[in-house]
């Protein structure tokens, strides 16, 4: 009797596991400020036969893997098949958290359990970053994949993250799909609510009309990828976009990744003709616009890009095509070592010298470049902390190099139905808009580089790293190790009249330091960057006792 009454519990069991589920609604808290509550909104679905009594636990989890905050609520279903819960968590600290999820049955059982059902950034104040920010991001070019995700506060996100400028792709074939009849709502709409939530956008022209293409039937790749039969076409269509949008307009970028042929199947001379003729007719429209060219350095498997020899070739055909800002895409970032062991710094390093030997005067910038959490097709992934890590390092070494801006690629993980894991891994913000670790280190990067100027390095030894800049309350000095097997106190130095020194970790945690009676403060460095705000320039001093070497 005692043995069948078990099996009956375990029954009952087995029943509610298979038949509730728990969902967190799309409205509930992604990004935050320090001290509005998290509010998360649940939906309970299944087939009650007569009641059910238990609780519903959420945890919050922090970016190091630490619990901040565990949260319960009774819930009760009586032959309903659908019942809502709402709860509130107050975190003392910003940063990353993860949501982990249980429901429990009145005894203890636990009948669901789900990581990782929603994740919420917490920022510390809102910020109004420059206009002359040297930061963006690539805020997706398919309008309906806007129309699903502006609505939903992606934009807002991105200039809440201290992104100010965002690349988009703007395509003359749906903008005038039949000659001479123009599509304007096509895009007017996004690059509005763009410029509404503070972002201003950098459109890339590209993709000719089939009816202007030099596109034959029986020739490889697609029509918009080639280049036009009447360029007076292209000179007309580049004059009235900028005409119509130069409220707004600063720079514009003049294709994509014109070094690979599924986007341009074009010589490089021809480029160079497409970048004379848009600068000519942008500039008549507006004088003060500046024009960007652009290529792609990457390696696959098979096939090299260099984006330097291409600039060789479009130089050489013509030396006067009008660009006012070279732009690479450094794809050499997507690799699973660590990004200072790799080409992508020497990549910078032959990109500045290039610009230094043709055109010294041009801003030199990264207008894409990222690297993916999860494996992407031929992507490599480096899981969501290392995408963190390295999104804060490479950012403060391309300024370091004379990069004037830098823009991410992407900031959303849009939707793949193809490749596994079924969407872009490299996003900040994940399919259901919810943000990666990466979004607030990009956050405090921000926060700390936005109105930076770069000022020095400091001598630290083998694969440490101390970047200074200028500030205008004196200095931020950013500092990581490349590796944990580096990771080290580090002995800073700054003038006695110091007071108090701001350190500030990667996920926006500030702590005040007081620097002893010699002006010295000791700070541990680890693959998280950390800031260190001060009125002065630090010195350092690494002694031979504290790194162990």
């Amino acid at each position: 009797m005692i043995l069948r009454t078990l099996i009956l519990v375990c029954a009952m069991c087995t029943a509610c596991r298979a038949a509730l589920t728990v969902d967190v609604v799309a409205d509930s808290t992604r990004v935050c400020y320090l001290g509005k509550p998290i509010e998360i909104r649940l939906v309970i679905k299944g087939d009650i036969s007569s009641e059910f009594k238990g609780t519903l636990q959420l945890e919050l989890v922090d970016y190091w893997g630490k619990q901040a905050k565990v949260q319960e609520q009774p819930v009760k279903l009586t032959k309903v098949s659908r019942a809502e819960a709402a709860m509130k968590l107050d975190v003392s600290e910003v940063g990353y958290y993860e949501i982990n999820l249980k429901l429990i049955a009145e005894g203890g059982t636990v009948l669901l359990e789900r990581k990782k059902v929603w994740s919420v950034a917490v920022l510390d104040y809102p910020r109004n970053f420059p206009s002359d920010s040297p930061l963006g991001t690539y805020i997706i070019g398919s309008v309906d994949l806007l129309a699903d995700i502006v609505p939903r506060g992606f934009y807002g996100n991105m200039a809440q993250m201290g992104a100010r400028w965002g690349t988009m792709d703007a395509w003359w074939k749906e903008l005038e799909p039949e000659k001479g009849k123009y599509n304007w709502a096509y895009y007017d709409k996004w690059f509005t609510e763009a410029v509404k939530a503070g972002i201003t956008p950098i459109p890339h022209l590209y993709a000719i009309p089939r009816w202007a293409s030099s596109w034959k039937p029986g020739d490889p790749g697609d029509a918009w990828t080639y280049p036009p039969t009447d360029w007076e076409q292209w000179e007309r269509f580049v004059y009235d976009f900028v005409k119509r949008y130069k409220s707004w307009l600063v720079y514009l970028r003049i294709w994509n990744e014109p070094n690979v042929k599924e986007y341009w199947h074009g010589t490089a001379a021809d480029y160079a003709k497409l970048v004379k003729i848009a600068s000519q007719a942008a500039k008549r429209a507006k004088p003060d616009i500046k024009i960007i060219i652009e290529s792609v350095s990457c390696k696959w498997p098979t096939i090299y890009y260099d984006a330097i020899s291409y600039f060789d070739q479009v130089q050489k055909s013509d030396p006067s095509s009008g660009w006012d800002i070279v732009a690479i895409h450094n794809y050499l970032f997507n690799n699973t070592d660590f990004p200072e062991r790799t080409e992508f710094l020497p990549v910078y390093d032959k990109f500045i010298e290039w610009r230094n030997k043709n055109k010294p005067n041009a801003e030199a910038w990264d207008t894409e470049f990222g690297c993916m959490a999860e494996t992407w097709g031929g992507w490599l992934g480096v899981g969501e902390k290392h995408q963190a890590q390295w999104l804060a390092r490479t950012h403060v070494l391309g300024f370091s190099k004379g990069l004037k801006k830098m823009i991410w690629f992407p900031g959303y993980c849009w939707p793949d139905g193809v490749t596994a894991p079924y969407y872009n891994p490299a996003g900040l913000l994940k399919v259901d808009l919810t943000p990666r670790p990466a979004y607030v280190a990009y956050h405090t990067m921000a926060s700390a580089l936005s109105w930076a100027k770069y000022e020095s390095v400091l001598s630290l030894s083998t694969d440490r790293y101390g970047v200074i800049f200028k500030i205008p309350e004196g200095y931020v000095t950013a500092m990581w190790s490349v590796d944990a097997n580096s990771a080290c106190p580090v002995k800073l130095k700054f003038e006695q009249q110091e007071k108090k020194i701001s350190v500030v970790d990667i996920m926006g945690r500030t702590s005040e330091r007081v620097p002893g009676t010699h002006g010295d403060l000791i700070v541990d460095i680890n693959e998280d960057v950390v800031y260190v705000y001060s009125k002065s320039i630090p010195k350092m001093d690494i002694s031979k006792k504290m790194t162990g070497k």
